[in-house]
């Protein structure tokens, strides 16, 4: 699934990959300048280093071990397989979970990424299907590892795992003791590990709280200052408009309105039949309010005017993704639940149960987004990632292993790299340094490099290129004094004279 895969995405390359790398290579946790986002919790990347232990570092591996996560998470599907004995039935239900899975997988981005917005998903999913599952006892050893797991996968984790809790809350009988238990430790252990990272982050990068999208209320009002009466009210607009809105709604809002129309009417008829409110279609209404209400306040507060008012929103369909993923899959539990209760129908449920799982995930979703790397118009602004920068950079740039405080001057071809300003986290990660300065091998060829930039090329220590340049080194030498030119990294002596 992963051999030969490539990175493409730009978080990739600015944080969640880098992380995993930095790690690996460090054998510790960040604590180097390369780190742009010094406050991330790093779960899944700890998660990676202990798997990339066993089977050694690469792209391939790392993506494999962020899979094996989301596979263990669907998994849990199987706790509701309907007791029967019919062969044909279980092989039915085994294609059910199999193609609900895949739905569930592409309610959020493409499985060649570390981004965590859908592992979040679906981790608090399999904490959810845990509850549903077992209705003698909250199964508080099981569950408390995945709620500190996602305590420390990404600060939203933080908001699932207090939805673990209110589903224990709300759906499960039980006493006044098992419920204090429940928030000490499926809310208050998650808590507890998130604010040690803090901390962590705070001793070892210095005013780490001032850091791009930092757990800090000083960064928190600053954000907010900075925007004006008219810019919030666009903001919220925009933000309604993405919710609520016909034509401007993404997969990911209709399946949630699908769901929640669809547990509502499924409690309304339970009560009908006179039988017990499990209290899931309330869990579910509980957590949409409360998750965008939340996601409003994060748009506000923690993300610039120009991120929150885009058109397309910044990050709408990963966040969007990640409730999504939690609401349809306890929707599509609850439903196969319903479904078993009646043994001479089960096949016939099962069979329109998959067929409305492909339905729904074929016209809401484009299906072919999991298994390559293309998007389509699955997401347009993203239509342009590949991994064709990465694999031509890696295979010539070696990795270097400690961060160095070296200059480095990068001299690349524009159509390499689909996405602007991708190569910069591209070499920033693979040189361990944060000081590059890049020019595009098309300017340098035309004389079109700034003054102010060739006035320092005295500075630079090494000339980064990705292939084999040879053919342009008399106009870079133009420039700075290369001695002896080699593809990847060659000394620069100095300006050129």
């Amino acid at each position: 699934m992963t051999r030969g895969v490539g990175l493409s995405h730009f978080d990739d390359f600015n944080h969640w990959y880098r992380v995993c790398n930095i790690i690996d290579l460090e054998n510790a946790l960040p604590s180097t300048p390369d780190v742009i986002y010094p406050t991330y919790v790093p779960g899944t990347a700890l998660w990676i280093y202990l798997f990339t232990r066993v089977t050694g570092f690469g792209v391939h591996a790392v993506f494999l071990a962020q899979m094996l996560i989301h596979i263990s998470c669907c998994t849990a599907l199987f706790a509701l397989e309907p007791r029967t004995e019919d062969r044909g039935t279980r092989v039915l239900y085994f294609a059910l979970v199999c193609v609900l899975s895949v739905v569930l997988c592409a309610m959020d981005y493409t499985s060649y990424c570390l981004l965590v917005d859908g592992t979040l998903g679906l981790t608090a999913l399999a904490g959810i299907l845990m509850l549903m599952t077992r209705e003698d006892r909250v199964p508080l050893p099981c569950l408390v590892p995945l709620a500190c797991f996602l305590g420390i996968m990404k600060t939203s984790g933080l908001l699932l795992a207090f939805f673990l809790l209110l589903y224990v809350l709300l759906c499960r009988p039980c006493g006044r003791r098992e419920k204090l238990l429940s928030a000490g430790t499926l809310v208050g252990l998650p808590v507890i590990l998130f604010a040690l990272y803090q901390l962590y982050a705070g001793l070892t990068f210095g005013d780490a709280g001032s850091s791009n999208h930092a757990v800090s209320v000083t960064r928190w009002l600053s954000v907010l200052a900075e925007r004006s009466g008219s810019n919030i009210s666009d903001t919220i607009l925009n933000f309604m408009s993405k919710l609520f809105g016909v034509q401007s709604s993404i997969g990911q809002i209709r399946v949630l309105w699908f769901c929640l129309l669809l547990m509502t009417l499924l409690a309304v008829w339970r009560k009908q039949r006179g039988l017990r409110d499990t209290g899931c279609a309330r869990w579910c209404r509980y957590s949409f309010i409360i998750y965008f209400i939340l996601l409003l306040l994060t748009y506000l507060f923690s993300m610039s005017s120009t991120e929150a008012n885009a058109r397309a929103m910044a990050c709408w369909n990963r966040y969007t993704g990640t409730i999504a993923i939690l609401l349809g899959g306890v929707t599509a539990a609850r439903c196969i639940q319903l479904a078993g209760a009646d043994a001479g129908k089960l096949r016939l449920r099962l069979t329109a149960g998959l067929a409305a799982v492909i339905l729904l995930g074929a016209g809401c979703f484009d299906i072919g987004y999991i298994w390559g790397k293309d998007h389509g118009d699955y997401f347009a602004g993203d239509a342009g990632y590949n991994d064709k920068g990465w694999n031509i950079t890696s295979a010539t740039v070696p990795q270097q292993t400690e961060y160095n405080e070296k200059v480095y001057l990068v001299v690349y071809r524009e159509k390499d790299f689909s996405v602007g300003l991708q190569w910069i986290p591209v070499y920033q990660t693979l040189l361990r340094s944060v000081h590059t300065v890049f020019w595009s091998l098309e300017d340098v060829q035309a004389g079109k490099v700034p003054a102010d930039v060739t006035a320092n090329a005295g500075s630079f220590d090494y000339l980064v290129t990705p292939d084999d340049y040879t053919h342009a080194i008399d106009a870079i030498r133009r420039v700075v004094d290369v001695p002896e030119y080699t593809p990847g990294i060659c000394a620069i002596s100095g300006a050129a004279e």
